[in-house]
């Protein structure tokens, strides 16, 4: 009898991994499914929102796809994928010494940068692409910049990289057989809200065949989102409030040093 049990229980957990297992590959073949017909690709986002909650440590973002039945994968085919989040309006100050004094000399304006970027590809971008052409489709953080030599533009490049908005290692493209691909994304906690586009594109030979495009909704939640509404509409009182929040925090440590 316990056997018998035995055997029910384990046909029901045999049953119930083979649905989740058929589930999921429907879900993915229903996401490869939306390329447009005739189209070399077909792909599709692990997920299309991400909220951040307090305590938000960051996500990981699956873009994965799939070439056409009749295309395979050679030595001179490549596969790029950027992940670019909400344009933005961006400014550097230039300091200089002005009668012996390190002050802000010169301004640059960078209107329509995207607050993020990042790249996936199955080998280097400069081997697969000429500078032209990378710029022409804006693949690679220097591509949105007007002169990306200038001091400026340099600068800008060197700050998002360090606060984790531009990673400056590219994620590697995996195949899975001769069809199938995937690249994972960080999704950092400092993430700009907003909303993301996400596009594979194939290259044969250095010349574009196909690209697909996907949305991405970045939004905050609960505390977090109250936090960042106030700090975006209102940054006066969003700076006052915290500097007075400031204030009272280090006058009452003080006093409670003080009576100990």
């Amino acid at each position: 009898m316990k056997a018998m049990k035995a055997m029910v229980k384990g046909g029901a957990v045999f049953a119930l991994a083979a649905s989740l297992a058929l589930s999921l590959a429907l879900t993915v073949a229903a996401s490869l499914a939306r390329g447009e017909e005739g189209s070399a690709l077909a792909g599709g986002l692990s997920q299309d929102r991400i909220h951040l909650r307090a305590g938000f440590t960051g996500a990981e973002l699956l873009i994965f796809g799939a070439l056409d039945q009749g295309d395979r994968f050679s030595e001179t085919s490549a596969i790029i994928i950027t992940l670019t989040g909400p344009a933005r309006d961006m400014g550097l100050w230039k300091k200089a010494p002005v009668a012996g004094v390190w002050t802000n000399y010169r301004w640059r304006r960078f209107p329509d940068i995207p607050s993020f970027y990042a790249l996936a590809s199955t080998r280097r971008v400069s081997e697969i692409l000429e500078s032209a052409e990378r710029r022409r489709l804006q693949i690679g953080a220097e591509s949105f910049l007007p002169a990306p030599s200038d001091d400026f533009a340099r600068a800008l490049l060197r700050l998002m990289r360090k606060s984790g908005a531009y990673p400056s290692r590219a994620e590697q493209v995996v195949f899975l057989g001769q069809r199938l691909f995937r690249a994972t994304f960080h999704i950092p906690p400092s993430a700009p809200l907003g909303l993301y586009r996400a596009k594979i594109h194939l290259f044969e030979a250095g010349r574009l065949l196909d690209t697909r495009a996907f949305s991405l909704q970045v939004n905050a939640t609960g505390v977090a989102a109250w936090v960042s509404h106030f700090a975006w509409h209102y940054p006066l009182l969003y700076g006052f409030a915290a500097a007075l929040i400031g204030l009272a925090l280090g006058g009452a440590a003080f006093l409670l040093m003080r009576r100990r």
